[in-house]
């Protein structure tokens, strides 16, 4: 499963960077390589929940023996990109469920509770750090 956030003002944000020069887009790549860690890490603190004991609709990381939070990963995509995602074999069929078994959105879930708001603040914190370049 590919949880996706949107990105609004792309525009006005690559014409800054060109005016930012290299130093601005090493800015802004390392906060967003800094913010996948930070999501992977808020995944994996996310609160445990299990089939067997609170069902399948409580919010939480699947955690019967904890394998599937410690291969949440994150990686470096390319320059101005990183990603997260499940390194368990078995971690689409939690995110997207099976014919048996209801999905258990973790990743989405820990957008939607908290997860978005820290990616957002990681990158705000560069984009600041690149304005101050661009008006000095």
């Amino acid at each position: 499963m590919q949880v996706s956030v949107t990105v609004r003002g792309l525009k006005e944000a690559r014409r800054a960077l060109k005016r930012a020069g290299p130093e601005g887009t090493r800015i802004l790549d390392l906060s967003i390589q800094e913010s996948s860690a930070v999501f992977r890490d808020f995944i994996k603190r996310m609160r445990p929940v299990s089939a067997a004991t609170t069902g399948y609709g409580v919010h939480g990381i699947p955690k019967d023996k904890g394998y599937l939070a410690q291969q949440v990963q994150k990686r470096r995509i390319q320059n101005l990109a990183a990603g997260v995602y499940g390194g368990a074999e078995y971690d689409p069929f939690i995110q997207l469920g099976t014919y048996k078994m209801p999905a258990r959105p973790y990743m989405q879930w820990a957008l939607d509770e908290g997860g978005r708001r820290l990616i957002d603040a990681t990158i705000q914190k560069a984009v600041d750090k690149v304005a101050a370049i661009l008006l000095s």
